[in-house]
C-alpha cells in the first residue's frame, strides 16, 4: 500500500518488480465467539482504492523496473545520478 501511495501521489520513485496482486486493503471485521468454546471466528471484508483511479487496480508497475536483487544497486545509481559530483 505504501508503494502504491508513493507511485500514485508522486511522492517518490518506486524501484523494483511489478506487484501482480492487489495491495492489502482496509475494511471491517467482526468477531464471532462460539458457545462453550474459546474459538473465535473473524471474517474480514477488505477493499482498496488506488489514489489514481485510472491506474490498474491490481498491478503496481514501478518507475524503475529491476529484479529485486538489483533494487538496492539501482536505487544507489539513481541517487548518484541526482547528486552533484564529489571531487
Amino acid at each position: 500500500m505504501i508503494a502504491t501511495e508513493i507511485a500514485d501521489s508522486g511522492f517518490g520513485i518506486v524501484i523494483g518488480e511489478p506487484s501482480a496482486t492487489a495491495p492489502t486493503g482496509c475494511g471491517w471485521g467482526r468477531s464471532i465467539f462460539l458457545n462453550n468454546s474459546t474459538l473465535q471466528i473473524r471474517p474480514h471484508y477488505t477493499f482498496f482504492l488506488r489514489p489514481d483511479a485510472d491506474a490498474d487496480q491490481y498491478t503496481l508497475v514501478p518507475d524503475i523496473h529491476v529484479y529485486e536483487w538489483y533494487a538496492l544497486e539501482a536505487a544507489l545509481d539513481f541517487f548518484r545520478a541526482l547528486s552533484p559530483a564529489h571531487d
